[in-house]
Formats: structure tokens, C-alpha cells, sequence
């Protein structure tokens, strides 16, 4: 069950506790990044580590998704995207060229 653990901003944040055993290479890393001062503690650490994995899968599920989205695309659309995307090259204007 979730506990409220204090934050050093004074704002809490709800933490499960977790107990497990890893691999001693994983915890080797995790204590590298508390050694280097990437986080404060081991659970920091994981915390991190999974943060990163989080974002580095919706990053390719947002490139799996636009991939798909311009296969679908007809001739005419990318054309037409293609159009605009020369339109919006000229019409920016560097600062003090106005």
C-alpha cells in the first residue's frame, strides 16, 4: 500500500514500497548514480532509471505513431504538407529583418 513520504520542498508524494533483490550489476549502477549525485538514494535511483525508460517508450511509441501516420498519407497530402512546409520556411523571419 502506498505511503506519504516528505519531500525536502515540504510537498508529499505518495511512495509504494517495494522490496526485491536485483542483479549486483544493477545495484552497482544504482549506487554510481547516488555516488555521482544523480540522486540521493537507491530508491531515487530506480525512480530515475524507470523515469527514463518511461519517456524513451513514448518517445518511439510517438515516432510509431507519426511513422503511421504519414504511410497513410496520399500523394496529394504530402504534396500538399510539403507545400505548407515551404510556406512556413519563407514566412519566418529572423529577429531584425522585419
Amino acid at each position: 500500500m502506498p505511503t506519504k513520504q516528505m519531500l525536502r520542498s515540504g510537498h508529499e508524494r505518495l511512495r509504494a514500497k517495494l522490496s526485491t533483490t536485483v542483479a549486483p550489476e544493477t545495484y552497482a549502477y544504482l549506487e554510481r548514480l547516488v555516488t555521482r549525485g544523480e540522486a540521493s538514494n537507491l530508491a531515487e535511483a530506480l525512480d530515475a532509471v524507470v523515469r527514463r525508460q518511461i519517456e524513451q517508450e513514448r518517445h518511439a511509441e510517438l515516432e510509431r505513431r507519426m511513422a503511421e501516420y504519414y504511410d497513410t498519407l496520399s500523394d496529394e497530402d504530402i504534396a500538399e504538407d510539403r507545400v505548407w512546409g515551404e510556406f512556413a520556411t519563407h514566412a519566418m523571419v529572423e529577429p531584425g529583418e522585419s
